[in-house]
């Protein structure tokens, strides 16, 4: 009764969690064909992981690169996340996103929509650019190591002398 009545659909279970609940997009639609049938998941719902649950630790910040991406070459441990939830408040963002655009379609258009977004898939785009970069220089991107490159004054992050940080971008 509640799919009848409802524009959207969210879900984060896995595909196969999703059919032993029988709550996939064709089973869903039976009961409301114009409902927005949105998925959030750890890895996506293909490849060998797309029926394994995840956390944004794991699938968002480890294997996306996230966390090599912000892994100066001279620590010896890998960084957290900045802040808890970090993968899951940028997925969320982009599930949003996802759903806000498939209603807007669907009321000029009549066309139910889907979509599916994966903790892995928003880690990876949000590290697109690292991520093209390591394809380029056949190594993993890491920050920028201010004392092996040739120093430039108006690029980098500085200690002040009361103990506080200042970055200048120009």
């Amino acid at each position: 009764k509640l799919i009848a009545i409802s524009d959207v659909f969210l879900v984060n279970k896995p595909p196969a969690v999703r059919e032993r609940l029988r709550i996939t997009e064709a089973e869903v639609r039976e009961h409301n064909p114009a409902i927005v049938y949105a998925a959030g998941t750890a890895w996506g719902p293909k490849g060998p992981e797309g029926d394994r649950g995840g956390y944004d630790m794991t699938s968002f910040w480890c294997r996306s690169g996230a966390a090599m991406g912000a892994w100066y070459v001279d620590d010896e441990r890998m960084p957290s996340q900045p802040g808890p939830a970090y993968g899951d408040s940028m997925g969320a963002m982009t599930i949003a996103g996802g759903i806000s655009a498939a209603l807007l379609k669907r009321e000029r258009t009549g066309e139910p929509q889907s979509l599916e977004v994966s903790l892995l898939g928003t880690g990876m785009w949000a590290m697109a650019s690292g991520i093209a970069m390591s394809h380029v220089n056949g190594s993993a991107w890491r920050p920028f190591d201010l004392g092996s490159m040739v120093f430039n004054p108006l690029l980098g992050t500085f200690p002040t002398a009361d103990g506080r940080m200042i970055n200048i971008t120009c």
